[in-house]
């Protein structure tokens, strides 16, 4: 029993196979006493059939016993009867019924040859069916219409007999392929795409076929090809795809040609044949209706492929731009003929304006004054081009790049006459604009030579007295930005010598701190600070301290002559008004009263913030005291 093996199909289905036989079995053949089984057909009428000799009857043979037969599933019983319908089929075969139905000689009758066994004979037929490279796209009518008159054709006998062993060769050829299934994969999607093609070529194939209705067509043609294919059913549904998207492609290129074959017709007829369809239409929606109501459009059976959306890209690329390519050279025509008056009117307004005196800072309504009734004026405006105003401001812009480049010409020489002159510094030259004009007049400096130095003997300003003004703006800016950065460096180097003050006032003795409340001035006297300063309790309990009486300045600058901090202040004070001239003793002295104000600022600031801590330990060590454990009272009895 062993020589049995159970396999699985493709569909999940269990089927055994004969390892020494090569022979398949839906059923386990050691399980059943007799070669015969009972079916029964769909209207529950039993049958028998022989799986040895492969006889159907509806008589119960002798010898078959029931009770060991295995029942046969839905499925197998329909397929064995599909099996014997289809043997019942090939026997009642117009064929064979004629040559049965004909009356013949003895001579000429096919004379089987004879075999010592039926095996013999079977082995004949399976080797004729082989010698002849049957395969699976012979159908079993070609089988018997090939080997009619063969001999060893009718060494079966019986039709049913035949079938089956047309059926088993077929599935031991499939079995022979299966060690190499690209090459089966190959052949059969070649020989199953042949009957594609029969189909397409009969009309039951077409680009949008569904795969649902040919296999039930291969099913109702009881196709060999289809039947006996060891592929799944989801691989031969890959072929037939792959063969529908050629022809969905094919059909796409056919559909385009006869798009683009309608297309230039089509062109012919709005452009060459009947133009006016196109003049009289106000737009595309007008034109596609008078194409709906045009009977010589409707006469050509090309223009049936073509949608509204086809006519309407060809109307946008071909026949929209004919009329409008027309008015663009009609309004290129008009550009060049207005092109030389534009140019003419342009010329005639630089010339009335080079008639003007413009300087960097004249403004436009100054100048309108002078051309608003001028026809060169009035000529220019509308015009395609630059306006008159951007002309102007063309001039006024080539003015301020020269101004640009002689301010700094001149700042140039007012920087050299500086360094070879100290006392020619630019407040002296900046003075007046006298002053500022006599000085670079007689400077013999190359960069001033394209300068004119001549007043205005009228309200408008000369180009010297311009840049007078501008340099001397400029100089004033920066000459406050100094200011405002020395401010902040002073103020810095000020508070930072306060901050030492508090560090080291032991150590300098500028400050008398008195320590009572009423401490006497002769006692703070014999100290040797020269700012005395007496302290009061601020709401909050903390002490704060002030000024006892005006202090002497001058006291207070000797005090602060050695100190590295005062001498700091001093040096950029000093810095500072080499370029900007200045009172420099007066700023030393203010900056010395700063100091000491910011000193008591820095005092009072410190004694507050340690009042605040002192407090902050009263209250943790008073936090501390409630938190130790409570004694017990002692009580008396």
């Amino acid at each position: 029993m062993a020589e049995w093996e159970t396999l699985t199909d493709e569909e999940g289905r269990t089927y055994y196979y004969n390892t020494t036989t090569n022979e398949t079995s839906w059923t386990l053949p050691s399980q059943s006493s007799s070669q015969w089984q009972a079916f029964k057909t769909d209207d529950g009428k039993e049958y028998y059939y022989n799986e040895t000799t492969g006889v159907t009857t509806w008589d119960k043979p002798e010898g078959f016993d029931s009770t060991t037969t295995e029942t046969v599933d839905t499925e197998m019983a329909t397929e064995a009867t599909q099996g014997a319908e289809s043997a019942a089929e090939a026997v009642a075969d117009p064929l064979e019924q004629e040559l049965e139905a004909k009356p013949c000689s003895s001579d000429e009758l096919i004379k089987p040859p004879q075999f010592e066994t039926v095996l013999d004979a079977e082995k004949a037929f399976t080797a004729m069916l082989k010698d002849n490279r049957v395969d699976s796209t012979w159908s079993f009518q070609s089988v018997m219409s090939k080997f009619i008159k063969e001999p060893v054709y009718w060494a079966i006998p019986d039709a049913l007999q035949r079938k089956k062993l047309y059926d088993d060769y077929l599935v031991s050829r499939l079995k022979e392929e299966l060690s190499d299934k690209t090459a089966v994969v190959e052949k059969f999607e070649k020989n199953f795409k042949l009957v594609l093609q029969e189909y397409h070529s009969k009309g039951i194939l077409k680009h949008n076929t569904r795969w649902l209705s040919i296999k039930n067509q291969l099913i109702k043609e009881d196709n060999s090809i289809f039947k006996h294919s060891i592929l799944s059913d989801n691989e031969i549904w890959e072929i037939f795809s792959r063969f529908r998207a050629d022809l969905e492609k094919q059909h796409t290129e056919n559909i385009e040609t006869q798009k683009r074959q309608a297309l230039s017709e089509l062109e012919a007829y709005l452009t060459q044949i009947n133009p006016s369809v196109v003049k009289e239409s106000k737009g595309w929606e007008n034109l596609y209706e008078s194409l709906k109501v045009d009977s010589r459009f409707h006469a050509n059976k090309h223009f049936a492929v073509l949608s509204k959306v086809d006519i309407l890209e060809l109307y946008r690329t071909k026949i929209y731009p004919t009329p409008l390519n027309s008015i663009k050279d009609e309004v290129t025509k008009a550009e060049r003929i207005n092109y030389r008056s534009d140019r003419k009117a342009r010329d005639n307004f630089k010339a009335l304006l080079s008639k003007i005196l413009i300087n960097a800072n004249t403004e436009f309504k100054q100048v309108f004054e002078l051309i608003e009734d001028e026809d060169a004026f009035i000529e220019l405006c509308g015009r395609n081009g630059s306006t008159p105003i951007e002309f102007f401001w063309d001039i006024v812009d080539e003015k301020n790049q020269l101004l640009k480049l002689k301010k700094e010409w001149i700042q140039g020489v007012m920087t050299d006459l500086k360094k070879s002159d100290p006392q020619q510094t630019f407040e002296k030259l900046l003075e007046s604009k006298e002053i500022f004009i006599e000085v670079l007049s007689k400077s013999n400096d190359e960069r001033l030579k394209s300068i004119d130095f001549a007043l205005s003997k009228d309200s408008n300003q000369t180009e010297i007295e311009l840049l007078y003004d501008v340099i001397k703006k400029d100089h004033e800016t920066q000459k406050e930005a100094t200011k405002a950065n020395f401010g902040k460096s002073l103020k810095g180097l000020i508070l930072s010598l306060a901050d030492w003050l508090y560090f080291n006032n032991d150590k300098v003795k500028v400050f008398n701190l008195l320590e009572g409340l009423d401490e006497s001035l002769e006692d703070s006297n014999a100290k040797s600070g020269v700012v005395s300063l007496m302290p009061s309790k601020n709401d909050d309990g903390s002490i704060q301290y002030s000024l006892v009486e005006e202090f002497d300045i001058a006291k207070v600058l000797l005090a602060f002559g050695d100190l590295e901090h005062f001498k700091s202040i001093q040096a950029s004070i000093e810095k500072f008004h080499q370029e900007i001239p200045g009172d420099s003793s007066g700023l030393v002295e203010q900056s010395a009263k700063d100091a000491v104000t910011e000193y008591i600022s820095v005092l009072n600031s410190k004694q507050r913030k340690r009042k605040v801590r002192e407090d902050s330990e009263d209250r943790e060590a008073k936090r501390a005291r409630v938190d130790e454990p409570v004694k017990p009272m002692t009580m008396n009895y």
